[in-house]
């Protein structure tokens, strides 16, 4: 029993957040109750078709409804039948339809338009709803829907100002890793706040911030709640296709370009965006079964010129032949740079002006057993093999009050490296520089069955 009770709790919860309620009064033209009144709600898209009756106050309610546009039609004997087309429900909401019954035959039948209250007088949860239509017309840049959440009274903006996960947009004031985000009902929150992952735009049917006075289900977020509910295929077969593209041949030069000395840096930095894909939606089996698929593909080359610093080709040689089995002989034999470039630093200079990682500032530190420091034994015969030992750094580890246990070297020992050697180079690669490069290529699909 507990088990069972277990697993029901969260497929509720989760019917609460992607689908929706209709719930209303039926009444007679004096303003009575009208119990036991048939209520059919169909979906107009899929053909999914539910019955309910008014209870014994008039009061019917029919729930866990996905979002879409319905037809309620309400039957009592001795009123006319009454039908209201058209009425939009969106992804956790109460939508209030009453009904007002027309004494006559059943076979007569009453249209009644804007039949759903404007107003949610359910529950207060403030909300802002963008459906497909605004989805796919309002400028996204990069197709980020979740950028949505700036269109939003109370949304802010927050890049350049503060460097943490949440879409990038304080809501109401609160943090923007605080944030929550959850596609059809399930949790796209990262650890760290943000969403895990970002859908493909065209497969939105809707996406709803929720602001204020969240109801329980949204209880591990602080902050605005961002609520997206993907398309589903329909009795209608639909789908789009897309391309979007940017490409430097089209830009211009930038107008101080030409003004340089150096012929490379008057060229347009290189820009090659390529974004297209497509979705496909329609019915397996009609009013029953249905399929919806999608695909975006992902072609990104940018490269902004400027000198980077690399190891020069002669450190990287004496790593390869010192250490052949070791992950950076891996590295540096299959990532080279694709040019020498100008001296930089020597690794005397790297090391004596304190730009080494580990804060170092003498070689006789790298070549020291200290526990305090990390450097075992084999790391210290490592470092030996590849810089050397010069009397200097005898004289250095042979002080207590440098090394503990004192120079475990007694007498100069040959590197594979000259430490007066370039060890860091400038290299300048325009449009191939293996660190300013930001290469992607991706693929993103996307498939739901209902």
């Amino acid at each position: 029993m507990v088990l069972t009770l277990f697993m029901a709790v969260p497929a509720c919860v989760l019917c609460q957040i992607q689908n929706g309620q209709f719930t209303g009064v039926i009444e007679d033209p004096t303003g009575a109750n009208v119990p036991g009144a048939r209520v059919l709600i169909k979906n107009q898209e899929t053909g999914y078709g539910l019955v309910v009756r008014s209870n014994e106050v008039g009061v019917f309610a029919a729930q866990e409804l996905t979002i879409g546009h319905y037809k309620l039609t309400v039957e009592a004997a001795g009123f006319k039948t009454v039908t209201a087309s058209n009425v939009e429900l969106n992804a956790g909401t109460v939508v209030r339809v009453d009904f007002k019954l027309q004494i006559g035959e059943r076979q007569e039948t009453i249209e009644v338009t804007d039949a759903a209250v404007p107003i949610n007088s359910e529950n207060s949860r403030s909300a802002h709803t963008v459906d497909s239509t605004q989805i796919a017309n309002l400028p996204l840049n990069g197709r980020n829907v979740y950028d949505l959440i700036q269109y939003t009274p109370g949304a802010t903006n927050m890049r350049g100002t503060m460097f943490e996960n949440g879409a990038n947009t304080v809501v109401n004031g609160v943090r923007g890793n605080f944030n929550g985000f959850v596609i059809n009902g399930v949790s796209n929150k990262g650890l760290s706040g943000g969403p895990v992952n970002q859908p493909i735009q065209d497969t939105v049917q809707e996406f709803q911030l929720l602001t204020l006075n969240n109801s329980a289900e949204f209880g591990n977020s602080a902050g605005a709640i961002t609520n997206l509910v993907t398309k589903s295929g329909t009795n209608n077969l639909h789908g789009n296709a897309w391309e979007y593209f940017r490409n430097d041949a089209l830009d211009a030069k930038p107008f101080f370009a030409n003004h340089f000395a150096d012929p490379t840096q008057r060229q347009k930095t290189p820009l090659h965006l390529n974004r297209f894909g497509g979705t496909l939606g329609g019915p397996i089996r009609k009013n029953k079964l249905f399929f919806f698929a999608a695909y975006q593909g992902d072609r990104f080359i940018i490269s902004n010129p400027g000198e980077v610093l690399a190891e020069s080709s002669d450190f990287r040689q004496a790593v390869i032949a010192t250490f052949p089995d070791s992950i950076s002989s891996l590295l540096y034999s299959n990532f080279a740079p694709s040019n020498s470039g100008s001296p930089a630093f020597t690794l005397r200079d790297y090391v004596g002006d304190g730009f080494s990682g580990f804060g170092f500032s003498n070689f006789g530190d790298y070549l020291c057993p200290n526990s305090n420091t990390g450097i075992t034994n084999a790391i210290s015969n490592k470092f030996a093999a590849l810089l050397g030992v010069e009397q200097a750094d005898i004289d250095y580890m042979n002080q207590p009050s440098n090394c503990p246990s004192g120079s475990p070297y007694s007498t100069p020992v040959a590197g594979s490296f000259g430490r007066d050697l370039p060890f860091l180079v400038n290299v300048l690669n325009v449009g191939k520089s293996q660190v300013a490069e930001n290469l992607f290529n991706g693929n993103e699909t996307w498939r739901r069955g209902s």
